[in-house]
């Protein structure tokens, strides 16, 4: 039964016998009863120094699938002897391990609950020493695979197989938290440097075999995916860092560890068995750079904004308490029109003496009173009135609560005395020369403490004479004290007569001696060529203000038009900008997925490809360039369209130079191929930014081209290497195989 070759089948009894290993097994299992899932592991973990066969994996995978789970899979590997059998133990962890980075997301939560397991058989397979050597190197697995489900029961939102675009999607679904960040990094690269004492233990090995480099192809797909996925947090982590302590910590661990991981893909490349399943990645020469920004200072401006407004509003001298006197009242009628409100500081705007009412309303105020006087401004921006009745009603009147304490403040007994302010004095002696000059009266001041005081304005003067009359003017101070109350003084200049308007006699002369004894008959006909004139040129004045409406219409027209086609104009070039920075993007998301695959271990590229194919797709890539350089300044639709064709022989370079650097063993080729892509990679992301924000920038275009000139020539002069290379091995095989 045992017997791998395949013979003629024979019958007896009834039973049907096979020398096939496979067929015999199957048979076993239907007539012992065991089931399918059982089958599988008993063939994916046999005592054979093989490597287990992808079908058997892969059957395990899709069962957990449907069943939600590892649990089936572990009680049929308990069955399996794992404590007494290093290899079958060995390659029990083997295929764990595949199923935790690709089963079920359940099978690592199940994977949990089988710790003890896993703890025991590490603690037994160390003391396992055959020649063989499969019991350390089990133990070191089963080391592995609990720190392994220990970090993903720390971090269930990390997939098994720790895929940066996964982990991006459910990141992307809630606010980035540092801190947590910060501690998934630390518990990644913990991880790694798991990874890489598992490998260390593998090349460290005496007894090489294809089951023990096996192990190597999960490891290396572990470790890359651990690697892109501290990358991006390191570089997401490092712009909300408070202190720069944890992370230097963390950066110093990941460059050592990125040593390491550059020596386990370089020996890992070599290894045949392991090159021929997947892409081993080739790291860069340099590790990635986090640069840490330390946070800057920022001042509390609200706290300054609040600072700043408690100083305009804090009322300006004292507070002003409840049981004091009303505020000053201050105000002058003239007219009959309302008294305004007095400010000394000259902050009311209401206030004629402000300057900035004075230039503010000098085209508002009114010409004339309600009984038809004519009314005069002083200097000050007071309105003096020619005869005709003045005088208002004093009283409390509104200032700014603020400033009250300027005039409320003090016991019983104080007040404040305008007429004791300097500034107060020069402008109402200024006030009373100007209203001198016209023969106006000033009233003296009165009013009752404390409760605002009221004045009553006397008739208004006669001619240019001096009128009687008095101002209330409100203090404060003790209840029941009065300010004194002034009669009106008599005007100190000249008594100006009214003057009636008289027609000189000079003009009469004048009048005469150019019209002089006219006819009656001369009379009317110039009164009627007067009146066609006045005809005339009121039809002129018409047609003229028609014309001006007309102008003006065409002029507004015009200018919608202008604005119009302006409009039309800008909305067209951002549409176009709209259309371009999208296409462009898709390109950039193309090149991502490109540089991806490049990076990508499953990711074999064309495995067809020669070099001569390399060469081939390196010119397309040069020529794409010269296209997109010229079409620069051209067209947006030519422009698209040589950067799709670029995108497109970028995706084809990549495909051909992964396939023909599998054909080669020089490890430095593939580095500096690698590189090279890498950098030419870099250099048309960098051209397709450009071209989003200015394409008729062609210096701009012309220097992102320039690395891109650079390094495809090289990856040209890297296919010819390969391809001596190749034909060097041919010569060897066919030396070898000759008779001599």
């Amino acid at each position: 039964y045992q017997r791998r070759v395949r013979g003629p089948s024979t019958s007896h009894e009834g039973l049907t016998f096979c020398y096939s290993f496979e067929s015999t097994m199957n048979l076993v299992a239907k007539t012992s009863g065991v089931n399918e899932l059982e089958l599988s592991v008993i063939k994916a973990t046999d005592s054979k120094e093989l490597a287990p066969k992808r079908k058997h994996v892969r059957k395990l995978i899709v069962n957990s699938g449907r069943t939600n789970g590892a649990i089936p899979f572990f009680r049929a590997l308990l069955k399996r002897p794992l404590d007494k059998d290093e290899v079958v133990c060995f390659k029990s962890f083997l295929v764990t391990h595949h199923l935790l980075q690709e089963g079920h997301p359940r099978c690592l939560s199940d994977s949990h609950y089988q710790s003890s397991l896993f703890t025991t058989l590490a603690n037994t397979m160390r003391g396992f020493i055959t020649p063989k050597g499969y019991g350390p190197l089990a133990a070191e697995y089963a080391s592995f695979l609990l720190e392994k489900i220990g970090f993903h029961n720390k971090h269930p939102d990390v997939e098994g197989d720790l895929a940066l675009d996964k982990y991006q999607k459910v990141a992307a679904s809630k606010p980035f938290d540092h801190n947590y960040a910060l501690q998934l990094a630390t518990h990644l690269l913990d991880l790694q440097d798991a990874i890489l004492k598992m490998q260390a233990s593998v090349f460290a090995a005496k007894e090489k075999s294809e089951l023990k480099f096996a192990c190597l192809i999960p490891l290396v797909l572990e470790s890359f995916a651990a690697y892109r996925l501290s990358t991006w947090l390191l570089k997401k982590v490092v712009d909300g860092l408070d202190s720069v302590d944890v992370f230097s910590f963390l950066t110093e661990k990941f460059y050592s560890q990125f040593i390491s991981l550059r020596s386990f893909y370089f020996e890992a490349s070599n290894v045949r068995y392991v090159s021929s399943v997947i892409a081993v990645p080739t790291l860069p020469q340099d590790p990635p750079k986090f640069t840490y920004t330390p946070p800057k200072k920022q001042l509390n401006n609200q706290s300054n904004k609040n600072n700043n407004a408690n100083f305009n509003n804090a009322p300006r001298g004292f507070e002003v308490s409840s049981d004091m006197g009303q505020g000053f009242g201050w105000g002058q009628g003239q007219g009959q029109q309302p008294g305004g409100a007095f400010d000394p500081f000259g902050s009311n705007p209401n206030d004629p003496f402000n300057s900035a009412f004075q230039n503010q309303n000098q085209n508002q105020r009114p010409m004339f009173d309600q009984f038809g006087n004519p009314i005069q401004y002083d200097q000050f921006g007071n309105p003096i009135p020619v005869g005709g009745q003045q005088g208002s009603q004093y009283g409390d009147q509104y200032i700014d609560p603020h400033k009250r304490s300027q005039f409320g403040v003090g016991g019983a007994g104080d007040m404040f005395d305008p007429t004791q302010d300097p500034d107060y004095q020069y402008k109402l002696q200024q006030q009373q020369l100007q209203q001198n000059q016209f023969g106006q009266g000033q009233g003296g001041q009165g009013g009752q403490s404390g409760q605002g005081g009221q004045g009553q304005g006397g008739q208004g003067g006669q001619g240019g004479l001096g009128s009687q009359g008095g101002q209330g003017v409100g203090g404060l101070g003790a209840a029941g004290s009065q300010t004194g109350l002034g009669a009106g003084q008599q005007a100190l200049t000249p008594q100006v007569q009214s003057v009636q308007p008289q027609t000189s006699p000079q003009k009469i002369q004048i009048s005469k001696a150019t019209t002089g004894d006219a006819s009656s008959s001369d009379m009317a006909s110039l009164q009627r060529r007067l009146k066609e004139l006045e005809e005339r040129l009121n039809k002129e004045s018409q047609d003229r203000l028609a014309l001006q409406k007309e102008i003006a219409m065409l002029r507004h027209e015009n200018a919608s038009l202008k604005f119009r086609i302006q409009d039309m104009t800008r909305q067209r070039e951002n549409d176009l900008r709209a259309a371009r920075v999208r296409a462009l993007n898709e390109q950039l998301d193309h090149l991502e997925k490109i540089s991806s695959n490049l990076e990508d271990p499953n990711n074999l590229g064309n495995e067809f490809a020669t070099p001569d194919d390399l060469s081939t797709a390196a010119e397309a890539v040069l020529s794409n360039f010269e296209k997109v350089e010229q079409s620069a300044g051209k067209t947006q639709e030519e422009l698209l369209t040589s950067a799709a064709l670029l995108i497109s022989s970028l995706g084809t370079l990549m495909a051909n130079a992964k396939g023909a650097a599998r054909n080669s063993n020089s490890a430095s080729l593939k580095q500096e191929l690698y590189d090279n892509l890498r950098n030419t990679n870099a250099a048309t992301e960098s051209l397709f930014q450009i071209l989003k924000s200015s394409p008729q920038n062609k210096a701009m275009v012309a220097d992102a081209l320039s690395i891109g000139r650079v390094n495809v020539p090289n990856v040209q002069k890297i296919a010819l290497k390969i391809k001596e290379d190749e034909n060097k091995k041919i010569e060897d095989i066919e030396q070898g195989l000759s008779p001599s």
